[in-house]
């Protein structure tokens, strides 16, 4: 009847960079990866997961394979492009691609720029992409961006100081922002495209989602987000 609030279905990938993890404060990081697993386990969600070559620990990333979740290449180290020599960086994300290979059996499919940063100059931008999309990788965008990372990292720092209030304050906060950015990116995609499109979020792998990102997705549900996978989300033709 009249007011009746209808909740219209919002497909969503959900993203998690900067694997095998940052901002771990004083959870080990073996644990931190099997809480996150086992919260995306419970509520059916298939993420795709993209890492930085170079920080080792391929354990961590073969455990998020054997859970059936996609990896992608972040770049070896994280390079930032709009600060590096082009055919350098290039060479971070070949040796990446190399690594990921091994691990997965085949070769990742996505690429995601560090910082989101895709050049300094339109040229660089476009003769870069070129060369990235060369080797065989698309490129996963992102269209729900936010700061989960400055919340991730704060959230860090109070387990460390051991201030748990802090931490739960920290942790309230941030899923209340996640889904006011979600709101946010809905209400841009309507504005630029006259639809809502289906979005891509990005998160990390840090201590504040091994504890909280189960409480993200549920509120996201609620706000009637249904959860699909990267490569079916990457298939709206707005990032085209």
């Amino acid at each position: 009847g009249a007011g009746r609030h209808v909740v219209v279905e919002k497909p969503m990938a959900v993203t998690i960079d900067d694997l095998p993890g940052v901002n771990w404060g004083t959870l080990d990081p073996t644990v931190g990866t099997a809480r996150i697993l086992t919260v995306l386990a419970e509520r059916e969600v298939t993420v795709t997961g993209f890492a930085n070559c170079d920080r080792g620990r391929s354990d961590l990333l073969t455990l998020w394979l054997a859970a059936d979740h996609d990896l992608g290449n972040h770049h070896d180290t994280h390079g930032d492009l709009n600060k590096t020599d082009p055919d350098t960086w290039m060479k971070g994300v070949v040796r990446c691609n190399v690594v990921l290979t091994s691990l997965i059996g085949e070769p990742p499919r996505f690429f995601r720029y560090p910082y989101l940063y895709n050049g300094p100059t339109p040229e660089v931008r476009d003769a870069v992409l070129t060369r990235i999309e060369s080797t065989g990788l698309q490129i996963g965008r992102v269209s729900i961006d936010n700061h989960e990372w400055k919340f991730g990292s704060l959230y860090a720092k109070a387990l460390a100081a051991e201030d748990a209030p802090r931490a739960a304050e920290i942790a309230r906060a941030y899923v209340e922002h996640v889904v006011k950015a979600t709101h946010h990116f809905s209400d841009v995609a309507r504005t630029r495209t006259g639809r809502d499109i289906d979005h891509v979020l990005l998160l990390h792998a840090n201590a504040l989602n091994a504890d909280h990102l189960g409480e993200l997705l549920d509120a996201l549900a609620a706000e009637g987000v249904a959860f699909i996978e990267l490569q079916e989300a990457m298939a709206d033709p707005v990032y085209a």
